[in-house]
């Protein structure tokens, strides 16, 4: 069996803040993108959008874009058609 670790969401690098665990849960806080995105923060479910506010003490606010690749989270918003 091969286990494979790798990183997904904001880090230090890409975000300027780290994804956490909420309880025992492991919270993966999607990547900000300078590129054009339909997706903003603002649009996260489960209150993503304040943690993602508050971990990156204003950085990436409600309106800043964010791309969800990979999308390891399909209820991550509301909107799309999986969600």
């Amino acid at each position: 069996m091969k286990i494979i670790f790798s990183r997904k969401g904001v880090d230090s690098a890409a975000g300027k803040c780290a994804s956490t665990l909420v309880g025992d849960r492991p919270i993966s806080i999607p990547i900000p993108t300078r590129q054009p995105s339909s997706t903003t923060y603002g649009m996260l479910e489960g209150g993503l959008a304040d943690l993602t506010n508050d971990l990156s003490r204003g950085i990436l606010g409600p309106g800043s874009a964010c791309h969800l690749d990979p999308d390891i989270d399909c209820h991550a918003v509301a909107s799309r058609p999986n969600g």
